[in-house]
Formats: C-alpha cells, sequence, structure tokens
C-alpha cells in the first residue's frame, strides 16, 4: 500500500514510517496539514495515518479537504493522535475519518488499520 503519515512528532513518524515499510508498505511523511492536504492530492495514498494536533490545521481540516478533493478514488484516512475523548472520535468521524487509534499504537492496531474495517 501507498501510505501517506501526517504527524508534526519527527520521532515517532518517523518510527511508524519504519514499520510500515517492514510490513512491506511505500510510505510518504508530511509534517503539518497543508503539506499533507497536497501530497495527498498529488500522491494518491491508499491509506492516511493523520494526527490531529498539527501546527497549521489540524486533523480534521486535513481529512475533511482530503475527503472533498477526493478525484482518484477512495482513500482511507485514520487517526492516530493522542486526542482520545468520545467527543475527539465523534469529531473524527464526522470529518471523514476512517478509524480512531490513540498513540502509542501498537502492531496489531497498525495493521488492522491497513486491512481491515474501521476501527471506531
Amino acid at each position: 500500500m501507498r501510505i501517506l503519515l501526517v504527524d508534526d512528532d519527527e520521532d515517532s513518524c518517523e518510527a511508524m514510517a519504519e514499520i510500515l515499510e517492514l510490513l512491506g508498505h511505500k510510505t510518504l511523511i508530511s509534517r503539518d496539514g497543508l503539506s499533507g492536504v497536497a501530497k495527498a492530492a498529488s500522491w494518491h495514498p491508499d491509506l492516511v495515518f493523520l494526527d490531529i494536533g498539527l501546527p497549521d490545521i489540524d486533523g480534521y481540516e486535513v481529512a475533511s479537504r482530503i475527503r472533498k478533493d477526493l478525484v482518484w478514488g477512495s482513500v482511507r484516512i485514520v487517526a492516530l493522535t493522542g486526542y482520545g475523548y468520545d467527543s475527539d472520535k465523534a469529531k473524527a468521524k464526522s470529518s471523514g475519518f476512517d478509524a480512531h487509534i490513540l498513540k502509542p499504537p501498537d502492531i496489531t492496531q497498525i495493521e488492522a488499520a491497513c486491512s481491515g474495517p474501521a476501527l471506531h
């Protein structure tokens, strides 16, 4: 799969990319929301792991923009975040996320997000 990682936490993002690449996926990293939207539009990922707290626009807005501008087919968007209240999960769902995973994820959550149904 082609997987876009949008997260401003450099260490966790690099670690996640390494895990995904070991699982056989191609990854691309973005450190902020606006470049994440741009990279999604140009690279056409199959899956986006998206943090909610970003330095420019938040992950909710990124997900909404990706969903709005989606012209290449479906993409799975998974929140990978520290925002874990029920209200955060509800807002993620209404913004276009398919699943919600709290940081730090374990390998079974990563694998499930790459292959399975929504994890709400």
